[in-house]
């Protein structure tokens, strides 16, 4: 794994919060860029971010990040053990008063470096892709463990908390907690 020269979040927000290397980078409100511990066994890595978090610059904070994070919190995983990031971290849609839409392949790619700073700044030992458009484009060969669940938006959509579906996402949840609850701290 190549390590980047960045070497805390702080300097890697400063590396990445004028970036307008692509369309919705110049759009963005706000960058989203990490929330959760600043040295986590398990980095969650969504699509991008909706309204809500680019209005308030932080990773799922919005209704399917709520979701997320009361499934962590009941599954077990402990505040200082996770961190919440993106593929891209800026606002994936066609304009303001448009909806949310999953990255574009050059999107992705253009914030790939960003990501990778991001992963080699935090040094988590399990990446858990949120979703299959994370799943499909979340970088391979960086020596760490790897894992997926179902986006929570998907959740929302089928009834969230009341889903027939959320008893087995937090199950799937735990079984990762304790999949790679042994793997080297």
């Amino acid at each position: 794994m190549i390590i980047p020269k960045i070497n805390t979040v702080e300097r890697l927000v400063s590396k990445w919060k004028d970036c307008v290397t692509c369309p919705i980078g110049t759009g963005a409100h706000k960058k989203c860029f990490v929330s959760g511990s600043r040295k986590p066994k398990y980095l969650f890595i969504g699509e991008g971010p909706g309204a809500s978090e680019d209005l308030l610059g932080e990773p799922f904070v919005g209704p399917a990040g709520r979701l997320l994070r009361k499934a962590l919190m009941l599954a077990g995983y402990l505040p200082d053990e996770w961190a919440l990031t993106n593929l891209v971290a800026c606002r994936p849609c066609d304009g303001p008063k448009e909806p949310n839409r999953p990255p574009l392949t050059f999107e992705v790619g253009h914030c790939a470096e960003r990501l990778i700073d991001t992963i080699c700044v935090l040094s988590p030992k399990v990446l858990i892709t949120v979703g299959q458009v994370s799943h499909q484009n979340t970088p391979r060969g960086l020596g760490l463990e790897m894992d997926s669940v179902v986006h929570p938006a998907y959740l929302l959509r089928q009834g969230g908390y009341k889903s027939r579906l959320w008893p087995q996402y937090v199950k799937t949840l735990k079984k990762i907690r304790r999949t790679y609850g042994k793997v080297r701290p």
